[in-house]
């Protein structure tokens, strides 16, 4: 028989062999909130820092540009009992004083120990009319009181409207004559007695 030619072993190369993927871990770009136990007064992880500083408290008050703006609850006194007219923000500037109904409710604060007391009578001039008020600041709340009967019925006819023409002049009237400053008053009482 012929010689058959000698097969020759076919050689496959292997496939090549893909580097294994190792996800890569990202690197922290934020740093660690320091971890305190409060009771031991100690930290349990992480590092932190702080200081101190001596800054006035700003309470309800901002001032915005010679602007003075806070949010303060108004009510409605007759009898003696107080009736909520809601949170209104307070803006002083140098001529007026204006009210806007306020965003968030604030408390009408119930019976306070006065510490001081002022009272101004003034005239007051809205659209409705002009009468005299007796103005009264104990301390924490500025109270509007009609002197005659004239005063009684422009708040009886501004009641719907909450009073904001009368607050506003009596307000201002307390900044500019009486020497209140806005974060002196907590709320505003208008007093139908």
């Amino acid at each position: 028989m012929p010689d058959k030619p000698k097969e020759e072993p076919v050689v496959v190369p292997d496939k090549p062999k893909e580097p294994a993927v190792v996800p890569e871990t990202p690197q922290r770009t934020s740093v660690e909130r320091p971890q305190i136990d409060y009771l031991k007064n100690e930290s349990r992880g992480g590092q932190g820092s702080y200081s101190l500083e001596n800054r006035p408290d700003e309470g309800s008050v901002q001032k915005v540009l010679g602007l003075t703006v806070a949010k303060i609850p108004f009510g409605k006194k007759v009898n003696g009992q107080i009736y909520d007219y809601g949170t209104y923000q307070v803006t002083v500037e140098p001529q007026q004083v204006s009210l806007m109904p306020a965003d968030k409710d604030i408390p009408v604060p119930k019976e306070i120990m006065p510490n001081q007391y002022r009272e101004y009578t003034k005239p007051l001039f809205t659209k409705n009319g002009a009468a005299a008020f007796r103005l009264i600041y104990d301390g924490l709340t500025f109270a509007i009181h009609p002197v005659d009967e004239s005063a009684l019925r422009l708040l009886e006819a501004g009641d719907k409207a909450r009073n904001v023409d009368v607050a506003s002049q009596a307000l201002h009237t307390a900044f500019k004559e009486m020497g209140l400053e806005l974060e002196d008053i907590d709320a505003v009482y208008i007093c139908f007695d």
